[in-house]
């Protein structure tokens, strides 16, 4: 709930949740010419929307910014958004940069 309040508030796009990793596009499937100050304010408002003194919660975060081709996916039945680019994969490495075993 917390991650839609979000991607709301900054004019964003949830593509996929799978487990722990979300991934959420800006200026794909409605054009936003602030979407690099609109990714970063999703950052700082879900960090202050999760961050709870004294918890072991950790946040990844991975952004990246360049040309992606998005669209929907899937059969007659269901259909699925996605997104699909280098930047993708760059923000997805970025994000596993942080995480610590």
């Amino acid at each position: 709930a917390k991650v839609m309040m979000c991607t709301e508030r900054s004019h964003g796009v949830l593509i996929s949740v799978q487990g722990s990793k979300v991934t959420i596009a800006w200026n794909t499937s409605r054009p936003c010419p602030t979407h690099i100050e609109n990714s970063l304010s999703f950052v700082f408002t879900l960090h202050r929307a999760v961050a709870v003194p004294g918890s072991k919660i950790q946040l990844h975060i991975g952004l990246s910014n360049s040309e992606v081709k998005h669209g929907t996916v899937g059969g007659r039945m269901q259909k699925f958004v996605t997104v699909l680019g280098r930047c993708v994969d760059v923000a997805g490495s970025l994000c596993s940069l942080g995480v610590k075993d």
